[in-house]
């Protein structure tokens, strides 16, 4: 017999009277856990225990579905889930927590238009696996929704659907794996989310795309063998740092009047390919007043390519490394403040060991230039000099 300090929940349990702090004997017996973050939540209200094995006991708030058990909540509550495959879920109540055993024993799946449908405020769903849904496998306009611990996929790359539509406000995404699925994650129409510390991959399109939004977070996040890692469209204010985008096709795309974004401190490698005559590790198109400072772009087909219509870009701090070409500029950007950028194939000098050139770097192809490029890599490129 021994105690421990979290929420323990008997997966055959019969009341609501199992809170937070018990005692148990391990005989066998399955067993519930739940974080000391989601018990905090749940002392709000009562918890709902859904287990595909049960049979229905509503007096006890225990359900075989769980949408029985979303039906069955109140405001406050919390919905744990025991290991099982549940079918689609409409969440229409506010301040609900769904929580699963783990991404890897909870799955929530159906061909119906989304597995999770979240239409209310103050959702936070964790632990459980989202997948399929002829549009996608999670799709939320309420705000304030919290994801985090999941695993959403459509299971197949081909499939042409998404793994996850945000279009609420104030939407958090952390700790998640988004693959296998036609397209990623997108937030549209949305305002001030958050994403973090969450891994892409197996995308047949776009992992990640932001369209018509403003002020989202995205943090610490990695992208590899997808078409492209990120799309910026049509968007304002948003913010990408500390992020890594390899193998893929394309790195990012900044178009269609994506402006004053800022894409800081990623490491952006082997997207296209050197020699293989396509590929990017950003590409500018109808983009303007973008802030691209302290990036790593090593072999990648085109470090960066600046369509004409791409104007007023700052593009400074970065380290250009065995790119098969570092930059390309058709439009009218700035690529240095007091401080450019290192690029790998400059053949000037710096005479004065001032640590900048002597003379501008002139990149490929067109007449833009660095005046203030930096005859060796920077190790860790500080934000403004």
């Amino acid at each position: 017999m021994y105690s421990i300090k979290q929420g323990v929940y008997m997966k055959r349990g019969v009341g609501i009277a199992l809170l937070l702090f018990v005692v148990m004997i391990v005989g066998g017996t399955a067993i519930f856990v739940l974080s000391n973050e989601t018990a905090t939540a749940a002392s709000s209200g009562k918890i709902i225990f859904v287990d595909d094995n049960f049979v229905d006991d509503p007096p006890n708030h225990k359900w075989d579905t769980l949408q029985e058990g979303i039906d069955d909540a109140d405001p406050g509550d919390t919905i744990a889930v025991f290991a099982g495959t549940y079918d689609h879920v409409s969440i229409n109540k506010p301040d609900l927590t769904i929580s699963g055993e783990s991404a890897g024993s909870v799955t929530i799946t159906d061909s119906a238009d989304y597995a999770v449908r979240v239409f209310a405020d103050r959702i936070t769903i964790q632990n459980v696996t989202v997948r399929q849904g002829s549009i996608a496998a999670l799709y939320t306009n309420g705000d304030y929704t919290t994801v985090k611990h999941c695993t959403i996929t459509q299971n197949n790359p081909k499939s042409g659907n998404w793994a996850a539509q945000i279009s609420g406000d104030h939407a958090a995404i952390s700790n998640c794996i988004i693959q296998q699925a036609g397209w990623g994650l997108a937030f549209l129409q949305a305002q001030d989310c958050t994403l973090r510390d969450s891994t892409f991959t197996d995308i047949e399109n776009k992992a990640v795309v932001v369209e018509d939004s403003s002020d989202i977070s995205i943090d610490t996040i990695t992208v590899s063998n997808v078409f492209c890692g990120l799309r910026i469209v049509e968007s304002t204010d948003n913010w990408i740092t500390n992020s890594t985008f390899t193998d893929n096709k394309i790195g990012l795309i900044l178009d269609e009047d994506a402006r004053s974004n800022d894409i800081e401190h990623c490491t952006i490698e082997g997207n296209g390919g050197i020699g293989t005559d396509f590929g990017y590790g950003i590409y500018l198109d109808g983009a303007w007043e973008n802030n691209i400072t302290s990036c790593h772009l090593e072999g990648n087909d085109r470090g960066v390519f600046a369509e004409a219509t791409s104007h007023d870009n700052l593009i400074h701090h970065n380290n250009f490394i065995d790119n098969g070409i570092n930059a390309i500029d058709h439009g009218t950007n700035i690529w240095n403040s007091s401080i450019g950028n290192y690029w790998d194939d400059y053949t000037g000098i710096d005479t004065d060991y001032n640590g900048i050139g002597d003379t501008p770097y002139n990149l490929t192809a067109s007449s833009g230039q660095d005046h203030r490029p930096l005859p060796a890599p920077v190790q860790t490129p500080p934000a403004m000099v």
